[in-house]
């Protein structure tokens, strides 16, 4: 990050209620589990787990954004398009369009049987389960 960017977050950070806050509590008791995860640098950046706290207000963070290569490499307007949607085709009777598949590798049942071919209609979302003989 530029020092002169450095120097706006410190200088917005020291009218920032909730960095005042942190500050002081990591300073009188570091256990306060409300800021687990927070740490002040020697040089006065609050940090929540390795990421730097930028204040809310003015125009910091639209700065930061403008100048950071990897957001403006993932903005909207440097993305393509994934390509034209079109919508399935959807069946209009029962059973006009089905799903087949077998499951096999099951144990014996009693009628000698160790394979289910199964068939599921697309439109209802019915299943048949057919025992078969491998």
């Amino acid at each position: 990050m530029r020092s002169n960017l450095k120097q706006q977050v410190l200088q917005n950070l020291s009218e920032d209620e909730h960095y005042l806050k942190a500050k002081q509590a990591l300073g009188v008791d570091p256990s306060d589990h409300r800021f687990d995860g927070y740490k002040v640098e020697p040089d006065g950046i609050l940090r929540f787990q390795r990421r730097m706290y930028i204040p809310e207000g003015g125009d910091l963070r639209k700065l930061i954004l403008h100048e950071c290569l990897e957001c403006q490499r993932l903005k909207v307007e440097h993305v393509h398009p994934a390509g034209l949607l079109y919508q399935h085709h959807i069946p209009e009777h029962k059973w006009q369009v089905i799903n087949m598949d077998f499951i096999q590798g099951l144990p014996l049942s009693k009628n000698k049987h160790d394979t289910i071919l199964v068939v599921v209609d697309k439109l209802s979302k019915v299943a048949h389960f057919v025992p078969e003989k491998a």
